[in-house]
Formats: structure tokens, C-alpha cells, sequence
């Protein structure tokens, strides 16, 4: 017997240090889902979440919990006012960068849920990748304008975090800064407007 649990106990510590250096050979990825309002970021990103078992941190929740909000709690605020001022804006990303590290850190998946429409925002992800060893994607959302206004419509009376208007979405289209920093393997653009498994299919195939 004792023989037995000898074996039994080494074929563990075998299987466990295997685990780990697998573990460590794969390294964890980082997801940044970006686009204008309505594009269909969330709805990708979450089902990206599920697909790689990935954290997923969304700027609309994480901005009302800073601020003490219940994520449903709708502000219908102007562009870059109230609760969307620049300063809530910076601390919200920052906030997200640090959930982010955390988990990477822990060789775990994450989705990063927000516009993402200042070069700035994204470059400070992809330093986040670089110094995690992540693998990095910034996914781009688009569609039709139609898609998007029916969207936004739909949303406004829906229990949802997000506050994204029609209003909005045109402020977001002046001040959005287009994504030509980052190399071929690290971008891509998605019509949300294509079926969702085409979507994440396309997603995990520039992942590698």
C-alpha cells in the first residue's frame, strides 16, 4: 500500500508540474474591444469572454461603480459631461488597465469593453500586453448606420449599462481617432452586423 500511494503521490506531482509548465508556456491574452456606441463591442466582447474563459471588464459597469452607481442606473448626460467628464473618463480607464494587469498577471484571458477611440487609450493597452507577455488584439466594431440608430433606439428602453444615444454616437464619429498605430496582426475590424460565430471565428484566428 505504501508502495501504491508512493506511485500514486509521484504520478501527481508529475501531472502538477506539467500543468504548470504548460500553463506557462501558454501565454495569456488581452482582448480590446473598441468602436463608437452601438457598434456591437459588448456583444462580441462577452461572447469572446465566454468563449476564452476570459475576465471581462466593461467601461460603462466599472465607471458606475467608481462613481458608487448601480451599473443599470441610466445617465443621460451630453457628451463629455457629468458622469462622462474627462477626468471620470481617465480614471475609468485607468481603472481598467489595473483589473486587466491583475488578471494577466495570473496567465488569465482578458476582454477589455470600451471605445477605445483615442490612440493614447489603446497604445497604453498594447504597453499593458508587452510587459504581461500577452497576446494582443484591439478588435474594431462596425456596421451600418441603420444597425446602429435601430441599436441605440432599442437600448434606450432596455436594462442596460450602457447610456449610448444617437447624440452620442455622432460626437463620438467628430472625435474618434482612427487606428493607425498598431501593426496588421494586432488590429481588426469586424462588421457586427455578420453573424456573431463568424465573428469570434474571426477573432481567434488573428489570435493565432
Amino acid at each position: 500500500d505504501e508502495q501504491k500511494n508512493a506511485v500514486a503521490e509521484g504520478a501527481r506531482r508529475y501531472f502538477d508540474l506539467a500543468h504548470q509548465y504548460a500553463t506557462r508556456a501558454t501565454p495569456p491574452t488581452l482582448v480590446v474591444m473598441s468602436g463608437l456606441t452601438g457598434t456591437g463591442k459588448s456583444h462580441l466582447g462577452n461572447a469572446l469572454a465566454a468563449r476564452l474563459g476570459a475576465a471581462i471588464y466593461s467601461s460603462d459597469v466599472v465607471r458606475k461603480a467608481l462613481l458608487g452607481l448601480e451599473a443599470t442606473e441610466r445617465r443621460w448626460e451630453p457628451f463629455g459631461a457629468g458622469i462622462y467628464n474627462p477626468e471620470t473618463t481617465a480614471m475609468t480607464y485607468d481603472a481598467l488597465l489595473s483589473n486587466a494587469r491583475s488578471m494577466l498577471e495570473r496567465g488569465r484571458p482578458v476582454v477589455l469593453d470600451a471605445s477605445f477611440l483615442k490612440r493614447d487609450e489603446r497604445e497604453a493597452t498594447q504597453r499593458l500586453a508587452a510587459e504581461t507577455n500577452a497576446a494582443f488584439a484591439v478588435v474594431e466594431c462596425t456596421t451600418d448606420e441603420a444597425t446602429i440608430k435601430q441599436r441605440l433606439d432599442e437600448r434606450a428602453t432596455e436594462e442596460v449599462a450602457s447610456d449610448g444615444r444617437w447624440e452620442i454616437y455622432q460626437r463620438q464619429l467628430e472625435v474618434r481617432e482612427p487606428i493607425d498605430e498598431l501593426a496588421a496582426e494586432s488590429h481588426l475590424k469586424v462588421d457586427s452586423a455578420t453573424p456573431l460565430s463568424a465573428q469570434i471565428a474571426a477573432v481567434l484566428k488573428q489570435l493565432g
